[in-house]
């Protein structure tokens, strides 16, 4: 493919041949279950799809820098979910030399085709790199996210800084967690429970008055308690 013009429809129609070589009916009906039917699946278990992709940029190599969004947002035009992780898993290839360029398509991984995994993914492979090389970014970018009207921007925010620990801008943190607190969304009180389990391992004391000092939902105190 390196000596030919890079056409990202024949990267997509090849990625799906490798897909399609390993997929297996039964296991993809019990993941489109576990998913609550929202997305259909070919049935490789995560192992197998990232061995599939390892494989398929092995040889077939990254996608260049200026098609790379195109090859993001064809992936998932795709209908099935192991398209989508792979989205998320080609983003994450391009950290190290364009982080703050990779920001819009972030934005738009954790946007589109949204449910946890996929959020949570990219929270992983690519937000918190960008903090970490960038963190002059994090409370104007994460202040950003919780003003939003995405529920799942809105939990980036609260996650962007887990494994942090001695790291960890507790401002930026206790902040973001005080804006999104009060509501009803699952989603966001377990991340606050997520975030502040994490920082309870480095800041214990911190994470203790925090809890005692606001009145957190019972699924977040659960979660944020579980190391105190």
């Amino acid at each position: 493919m390196a000596n030919n013009p890079f056409s990202t429809k024949q990267y997509i129609a090849s990625l799906r041949a490798a897909f399609e070589l390993l997929a297996n009916e039964e296991i993809a009906m019990q993941q489109a279950k576990y998913m609550k039917d929202l997305f259909p699946f070919f049935g490789l278990k995560t192992p197998e799809r990232s061995a599939v992709v390892k494989g398929y940029i092995k040889e077939h190599g990254l996608p260049p820098f200026d098609k790379l969004e195109e090859v993001l947002k064809a992936c998932y035009k795709q209908p099935e979910r192991e398209f989508h992780c792979t989205a998320v898993e080609l983003a994450s290839h391009y950290m190290k030399k364009h982080a703050k360029d990779m920001i819009p398509m972030m934005e738009y991984l954790i946007t589109h085709n949204t449910w946890w995994d996929t959020v949570d993914g990219t929270s992983s492979a690519c937000v918190r790199p960008l903090f970490k090389q960038h963190p002059e970014l994090l409370d104007k970018l994460t202040w950003k996210w919780v003003k939003s009207d995405s529920m799942w921007l809105q939990r980036s925010a609260i996650i962007a800084q887990l494994g942090y620990r001695k790291d960890t801008n507790e401002a930026v943190l206790f902040r973001n967690i005080k804006a999104l607190n009060g509501g009803k969304e699952f989603f966001i009180n377990k991340a606050i429970g997520w975030a502040l389990r994490e920082y309870s391992k480095t800041h214990r004391q911190q994470v203790v008055d925090f809890i005692a000092e606001n009145k957190l939902h019972p699924l977040s105190v659960r979660e944020g308690s579980k190391y105190l």
